[in-house]
């Protein structure tokens, strides 16, 4: 198995074994029981089955799109409208936070404080909290979520009510289920991002791309059982980069190597479970467009 990052071959090791043809789910950055998260951001990650090129291998990546850049602020801005955050519906939006609130710190509000049709996602002193008049004996609902451990940089916040609960995630992490029973009155009401719409209790930092949508959300979909075998769209950048020259081997008529073949150690760490295919992997790991390819054995 050879890895190559930014198109330049790095190393490799012996990979020996058979993964059984079977379907099932796949995780990028994490275990699938959601341990051992990456620290990081991966992006554009495409699953080949075939070897690529060391012209694919030697071209970069088009990632400076990456989703996870977001920009502008919302915070101070208003808008009129009757969504009510009922079940089925989904809260949306783009946070970056610069610190936390000594005391609350609004991330959305609707109508004042004197409407039965109000309701905020907030911090209190870090904890991401929602409360309205009409909802939970008129008692703040703790979402049991710290924010401050996602101070600086942009982070995604989906606010989901459905069945019941308020299911809440960060950057498409599934991090909490708080039961909130809740029907709000209709009627249109004046919505702010990062403040109180009578003012105050400003959110320190930015808001953007927020959407409150009708339907629910759900930023873990599982991927699809059939990835695809081609790229979206073609590497753009063409570089040349320094690779080092293919090892010519001696075969026999049936392809058979007749002379030994020298082969990599293995190394610590560095374990597979594939024989007898060509596949490749490719993503982007905080902005390193990394490769993985194993040749045919």
């Amino acid at each position: 198995m050879f890895r190559h990052l930014d198109g330049k071959a790095v190393g490799g090791c012996t990979a020996k074994g058979v993964v059984k043809e079977t379907v099932e789910v796949m995780v990028f950055g994490g275990q699938t029981d959601g341990s051992m998260a990456f620290g990081g951001l991966l992006d554009t990650v495409r699953l080949y089955d075939r070897l690529l090129t060391d012209e694919e291998l030697t071209a970069g990546a088009d990632h400076e799109s990456t989703y996870a850049t977001a920009e502008g602020n919302d915070i101070g801005k208003s808008f009129k409208t009757d969504f009510g955050f009922g079940d089925g519906t989904t809260v949306n939006m783009w946070f970056n936070a610069e610190g936390m609130a000594e005391s609350f710190g609004i991330l959305l509000a609707k109508g004042t404080k004197a409407t039965n049709r109000h309701f905020e996602i907030y911090t209190e002193r870090g904890i991401l909290s929602f409360y309205a008049p009409a909802a939970n004996n008129d008692h703040a609902l703790s979402l049991e979520i710290d924010l401050s451990s996602y101070v600086g940089g942009w982070h995604m916040l989906t606010v989901v009510h459905t069945e019941g609960k308020l299911e809440v995630y960060i950057d498409g992490v599934h991090l909490k289920s708080i039961s909130a029973q809740f029907a709000l009155p209709e009627g249109e009401d004046t919505y702010y991002y990062g403040r109180l719409v009578e003012g105050g209790f400003d959110f320190p930092g930015k808001i953007t791309e927020g959407e409150l949508l009708n339907e629910v959300l759900t930023p873990d979909t599982e991927p699809d059982t059939e990835p695809d075998t081609e790229p979206d769209t073609e590497p753009t950048n063409t570089a040349p980069v320094d690779t080092p020259p293919a090892t010519e081997v001696p075969t026999d008529p049936d392809g058979a190597p007749t002379e030994p073949v020298e082969t990599d150690p293995p190394q610590e760490g560095c374990r597979s479970t594939m024989e007898g295919a060509a596949v490749a992997i490719m993503m982007i790991v905080s902005g390193a467009w990394v490769a993985i390819r194993k040749k045919e054995t």
